[in-house]
């Protein structure tokens, strides 16, 4: 009788590890006191849920999509294992949905399937055009992605490849990323609720955002990466998101933003006027770029808030231009420096006194107002008045503005100009 109990003990057992949770392709127990294990390499075509009854391992790229749609739901305390070079897609070519659920306490993690993994090792989670609107990460951590994913704009441990949908994440935590932690490279950006993630030890940045939607990052923890800035990238193509067209507000999110060429705010000749607003952060400029407002409709309001450069020296960028058509614009408590790059602005010579930390154009006079700011480090003026007198007899050097002007090299403000 005793052999006849340990017989059907073991049998149990295996009926115990034959199925598991929702969308596995095959589930092999290693023995019978080791971890019950699903693998996965399928496309998932129907609505699916993972939890924790088993450790699920991807050992192949898994695609999620159907043309009528399919969600991938993984619940709180599973977690998931990638082989090497693997990536999880969300909407490549039909509909398909990632709800990764977990809880403060029991999170989903996803990590590499390797006892002692390396930054990279596996490609990531990318949200591809067809991602369902649906899909969130809430109290997850993702760990050990960012490999070669072939996109231009680089890799991360999360890619909303060109989506015209926003991802929601909250409560989550990025790390070793061999590049980026998460990467959107086109007309998208953070869904509404995309609060409290820890991003940390990623080689690149933090975060990787058009500069339309840099104002959907929220406060986290975005230190210890390779660089400690949100990019703000102007470096795209037309329609998306490479140049600010809709209001909003950037705020401080714990670690300055780096905007990596031209920064444009207007709105393309086609109402509403956007404005940007600038809130108690540090915006640092690539070396020869500039801020402008105005170009067509918008605005820029700024309030203690620094505008600067890495480097720290005099015309590593041509500085903020206000023009013509400004709708608003206010610098308040703000510091402007190491400006007075040649602007090569229509109408102005190369030479370095039609240049300054902040041009004023045309009518943007009538428009702009500078309070309790310090302009200095220019490479040539401060304040560059671009118009004529008659405009405008307005003086941001009068003590009721309240200005500091520093080491100006040309001088703190122009005389008024054509």
């Amino acid at each position: 009788m005793k052999k006849q109990f340990l017989v059907l003990s073991g049998i149990s057992l295996l009926l115990l590890t034959a199925s598991c949770g929702g969308g596995g392709d095959t589930e092999v127990p290693a023995s019978a006191s080791s971890e019950r294990i699903c693998y996965h390499n399928e496309t998932i075509s129907t609505d699916t849920t993972w939890n924790d009854t088993c450790t699920h391992v991807i050992d192949g790229d898994l695609y999620i999509k159907n043309a009528s749609g399919a969600t991938l739901k993984v619940e709180a305390n599973t977690t998931i294992k990638v082989n090497k070079g693997y990536a999880i897609y969300v909407g490549s070519g039909n509909p398909g949905g990632l709800i990764l659920n977990g809880t403060s306490d029991r999170p989903v993690t996803i990590t590499a399937n390797s006892p002692s993994p390396t930054k990279g090792y596996w490609t990531g989670i990318i949200f591809e055009d067809q991602a369902l609107s649906s899909s969130y990460i809430s109290n997850a951590t993702i760990m050990y992605a960012g490999g070669d994913s072939g996109y231009s704009l680089g890799d991360a441990a999360i890619i909303a490849d060109g989506a015209l949908i926003n991802i929601k994440i909250l409560n989550s935590k990025i790390t070793e990323s061999a590049d980026i932690g998460i990467l959107f490279t086109g007309g998208n950006g953070f869904a509404q609720g995309s609060i409290n993630n820890t991003i940390t030890n990623c080689t690149g940045f933090p975060i990787s955002i058009p500069a339309n939607f840099a104002s959907t990052v929220k406060p986290g923890e975005y230190t210890g990466n390779g660089q400690n800035y949100i990019l703000v990238n102007t470096q795209l193509g037309s329609g998306d998101g490479w140049k600010v067209t809709d209001s909003g507000t950037w705020e401080n999110v714990g670690v300055p933003y780096y905007v990596n060429g031209d920064l444009y705010v207007d709105n393309n000749g086609d109402p509403p006027a956007p404005t940007l607003e600038i809130k108690n952060t540090t915006v640092i400029m690539a070396g020869e770029s500039c801020i402008k407002i105005g170009n067509y409709e918008g605005g820029l309001k700024a309030y203690n808030s620094t505008f600067t450069t890495i480097n720290k020296a005099k015309g590593q960028w041509v500085g903020i231009i206000f023009e013509n058509a400004l709708t608003e614009g206010l610098l308040e408590n703000c510091t402007v420096e190491y400006g007075g790059r040649d602007s090569e602005y229509s109408g102005y010579s190369s030479a370095t006194n039609d240049d300054g930390n902040i041009l004023v154009i045309d009518n943007a006079v009538n428009v702009l107002n500078i309070y309790n700011t310090t302009i200095r480090e220019s490479a040539a003026y401060g304040i560059i008045r671009g118009w004529k007198s008659s405009l405008s007899s307005k003086d941001y050097t009068n003590p009721t503005y309240n200005n500091t002007f520093e080491n100006n090299t040309s001088g703190d403000q122009s005389t008024p100009r054509p």
